[in-house]
């Protein structure tokens, strides 16, 4: 075949000789009257076959009269070839253009069609219901190439027949509190350990926010193992701990056990710079973050920490950690994130960690304390905050059902920090209704207990309380509802509690986040939040 020859149902322009002279034919136009144009169709109109002469159809092209009518004739072999013309180059680059443009949309819907199956699913083939909603499926789902041979659901542990009632268990979608179903409001009140470290006056503040969670009906309260100021952080370096700020841990789990509030304690962190995963990087010999996750150096590093905290026998009571039931789980480490790198070392890290603080302490629960982002799960991809957050290294599901040592779910919701600041605060309102749902939707799925383990609302210069009490409406409003329809949600923790009006040593949430004492009508909604989902609890109850 000549080259080129795939082209032969373009429209070449004619020569000049190959119309009879003007003037000829009354038919044909004159000098003064223009030549009628083509009409577009005819740009790319195949040759019709009854113009096909017997012989070498390669040198077959179309060609049409001055009126546009369509006829057919054999090449002359010296006749110019398609680069004989402008318009035979632009009709040829255009033809080449289209051919490519076909094969690369080809190639894309391979690729797209590709990450589906093998787990890294792009937003747009997120599946919907008929309302628009994204629909949740049970089919076993791969998320990404470091799979586990079983499918999920993953069910948690049931409670044992021996079990100390003191201690919260889990069965199916529930928290157990020996024959109560445990459903509640709780907060974040993290600066426990680092008031407890101010003397008199210090303890005294951590009395009084105790007190209040008593007062507003709270039953859980997550704190920290670490600080945000050098000399009031719990480890100076590998190996070495902070005996003062131990003790002020100790006064702050025996306070909480007087009133019997639960704590769900956080053992290490990802950010805060004296004892953060950027700092004990260099403490284990690391260079970078994936280091921190990786390296058996850094791993062995952190399980001491582990083991220092989960074995502490507490100077007041005498009652090791692990054996006091004021604690109810451990968070294994806050917002654990590994960027650029994948899923899979940031699960298999967490299944790691897990397991080894479960051979130390088989009393509490154990969980991830991670946001909840989505880098492989195809039903949830679409509800990532932005364009980064499938590159931080967690994936809800992944994370959490890698093994059977991590026993609930925890998500957390900061739409002032993830959202771009163009977005207004309706637009964070109805985020928050679709990350919060979405993650019910999954635990559900999944047959886990979910824990809406943070969530806060800045005060803005442009804004006031009542915007962040629409935040707050939002993850009550879904978080009730499931509880009293027998869902996954266990509960709720807002950040935070603070007896001051800007209490932050570090400034970055200076003014905003804390919820201060003075607060009346945000205290309010989350005094009625927590009995109602105290309610929900104790009619599900045995007791």
């Amino acid at each position: 075949m000549p080259p080129f020859a795939f082209l032969g149902s373009l429209r070449p322009r004619e020569p000049r000789d190959s119309h009879p002279p003007r003037g000829s034919d009354p038919a044909l136009p004159t000098e003064k009257t223009p030549m009628p144009p083509l009409p577009p169709s005819r740009i790319f109109a195949l040759p019709s076959p009854r113009f096909q002469p017997h012989g070498n159809s390669s040198n077959i092209r179309p060609s049409f009269d001055a009126l546009g009518r369509p006829r057919s004739r054999l090449l002359d072999q010296n006749q110019s070839t398609c680069f004989g013309s402008r318009a035979r180059r632009a009709a040829l680059l255009c033809g080449l253009g289209m051919a490519l443009l076909a094969r690369l949309t080809f190639v894309a819907v391979l690729w797209s069609t590709w990450k589906h199956v093998e787990g890294e699913t792009l937003p747009w083939l997120t599946q919907f219901n008929s309302h628009g909603e994204p629909t949740p499926r049970n089919d076993g789902a791969r998320h990404g190439r470091c799979d586990r041979e079983d499918e999920y659901p993953i069910f948690s542990a049931t409670v044992e027949a021996n079990q100390d009632s003191r201690f919260v268990t889990v069965e199916g979608t529930k928290l157990k509190l020996g024959c109560r179903t445990l459903k509640f409001g709780g907060s974040n009140t993290y600066q426990l350990m680092e008031l407890g470290m101010e003397g008199s006056e210090g303890q005294a503040r951590v009395r009084t926010l105790l007190d209040e969670h008593v007062k507003l009906g709270m039953e859980v309260v997550r704190t920290w193992t670490f600080a945000y100021r050098w000399e009031k952080a719990l480890q100076w370096a590998g190996g070495s701990y902070n005996e003062e700020a131990f003790r002020a841990l100790d006064f702050a789990v025996d306070e909480a056990g007087k009133r019997n509030l639960k704590l769900i304690v956080a053992l290490g962190d990802m950010w805060c710079e004296p004892e953060g995963v950027a700092t004990m990087i260099g403490w284990c010999g690391g260079s970078w973050e994936g280091d921190f996750f990786t390296s058996e150096s850094c791993k062995d590093m952190y399980k001491d920490r582990i083991l220092s905290i989960v074995e502490r026998v507490n100077t007041i009571t005498g009652v090791a950690y692990k054996d006091d039931p004021t604690i109810m789980a451990w968070d294994i480490i806050n917002e654990a994130r590994f960027k650029y790198a994948g899923h899979c070392s940031l699960r298999d890290w967490f299944a790691e960690m897990a397991a080894y603080i479960k051979t130390l302490d088989g009393k509490h629960l154990v969980t991830t304390g991670e946001e909840g982002f989505y880098s492989t799960t195809p039903d949830g991809y679409w509800v990532n905050p932005d364009y980064w957050s499938p590159d931080e290294g967690q994936d809800y599901i992944a994370d959490h059902t890698i093994t059977r040592d991590i026993d609930f779910l925890t998500i957390h919701m900061w739409p002032d920090n993830w959202l771009m600041d163009a977005v207004g605060w309706q637009d964070k309102v109805v985020f928050t209704k679709d990350w919060v749902d979405v993650h019910i939707a999954q635990a559900s799925e999944l047959g886990m207990p979910l824990l809406i383990e943070e969530f806060g609302k800045k005060i803005m210069d442009n804004e006031n309380v009542d915007i962040r009490n629409e935040i707050y409406k939002a993850v009550y409003d879904a978080a009730e509802q499931s509880a009293k329809s027998g869902g996954p949600v266990v509960g709720t923790m807002f950040w935070y509690l603070s007896d001051e009006v800007y209490s932050d040593p570090d400034g970055w949430s200076r003014g905003g986040y804390n919820v201060a004492l003075s607060d009346q009508s945000t205290l309010g909604m989350i005094e009625r939040h927590s009995r109602s989902m105290a309610n929900a609890g104790d009619n599900e109850s045995s007791c």
